[in-house]
């Protein structure tokens, strides 16, 4: 990870893969942490990483719960690519996201 980034949030899916959100980036490890890759193309340039992350219990998708543009942002495929879930924003100007939990039957 790059020295001097902050981490604000982080996931670990059952694949042992880690997300972690900082400021400035989104970005997830394959390999236990020793690196870790960007996976914020496809999001608007004006996107923070301040807001949790969430993973499904199997891997496969993931949400960003971003509060510089109010949105969350849903991958079916790891990272790869964003899908904007909100139809409108669903928070004020000013709230933040803090917590997040993810329930499965």
């Amino acid at each position: 990870f790059p020295a001097g980034e902050t981490i604000y949030s982080m996931a670990i899916d059952a694949a042992s893969r880690i997300y972690v959100g900082s400021g400035s980036d989104i970005r997830i490890s394959t390999n236990g942490g020793t690196s870790f890759t960007s996976i914020k193309a496809g999001l608007s340039p004006t996107t923070s990483f301040y807001g949790p992350i969430a993973v499904s219990p199997d891997g496969v998708t993931v949400w960003l719960f971003n509060n510089s543009d109010n949105k969350v942002y849903k991958s079916a495929n790891q990272g790869s690519t964003w899908t904007n879930t909100s139809t409108s924003p669903t928070v004020t100007y000013g709230s933040q996201v803090r917590n997040v939990v993810f329930a499965s039957a």
